[in-house]
């Protein structure tokens, strides 16, 4: 497989992904969250899990043409390191939620340097 297969089927796996958390986000994630003992305000995690949802939607959508539509891969990666430096605070802040926050924040900063790598590597930035 080429460089440039490798990377439409990486969008592909991470979109699917985002599609799957967002499910779980939607419809579980209060509950997991009031199961530890935390308070939970079900709107926040039903916002993320829509925003996950499209962001999954979007960047299996961009893999069609990803030059043309690169801006999608690149707003999922500044996205997630983001979302990385609120998952290590938080796990400092809550450490009940550690065992869901380290493999995110792992996935995240990883899939985000993959992310650049492989866009670097096929020349699209």
């Amino acid at each position: 497989m080429d460089k440039k297969g490798f990377l439409k089927g990486f969008l592909i796996f991470s979109g699917i992904l985002e599609i799957f958390l967002a499910i779980l986000f939607i419809f579980f994630m209060d509950s997991i969250v009031r199961g530890i003992g935390l308070s939970s305000v079900p709107l926040f995690s039903q916002m993320a899990g829509v925003e996950l949802l499209i962001l999954g939607f979007l960047l299996v959508y961009c893999t069609k043409d990803i030059e043309t539509y690169l801006i999608i891969p690149i707003t999922s990666v500044i996205f997630r390191f983001i979302m990385a430096g609120f998952e290590i605070i938080n796990i400092i802040l809550s450490p009940q939620l550690a065992t869901f926050l380290i493999p995110g924040s792992i996935y995240d900063i990883v899939s985000s340097l993959l992310t650049l790598i492989l866009l670097k590597t096929c020349d699209y930035i």
